[in-house]
């Protein structure tokens, strides 16, 4: 059975992308919070070095998936806009910002739908 989008699907599906976007920023300034803080006052030499290239590669990984969950957004809205696409080009535009990530990213925005 298909379902139909409506603008106001649309709409929601970009809204939830914005604001799981900004709740991802904001954990992810706390969590690098806390690490800078571990880091300087208990974890010294390899420790304290392993766990920055660590944190390191978890905050590019987090940024790559707020800039696909923009993408995401934007493409929702403007496919909204177009009002003119269906529900096929609407999943090919998705599907087509899905392929640009890293296979973790697809799955952690896959999860939130």
């Amino acid at each position: 059975m298909a379902t139909s989008l409506t603008p106001l699907m649309l709409a929601g599906a970009a809204h939830k992308a914005r604001d799981v976007g900004a709740g991802i920023g904001g954990q992810l300034a706390n969590l690098r919070t806390t690490i800078e803080t571990q880091v300087g006052v208990s974890l010294r030499g390899g420790a304290g070095t392993s766990l920055t290239a660590v944190s390191v590669q978890l905050d590019e990984q987090l940024r790559r998936l707020l800039s696909a969950l923009n993408t995401m957004a934007d493409n929702v809205d403007a496919t909204r806009r177009d009002l003119g696409a269906t529900d096929a080009e609407s999943a090919r535009a998705i599907n087509q910002v899905l392929g640009q990530t890293s296979p973790l990213t697809a799955a952690v925005i896959r999860s939130l739908g």
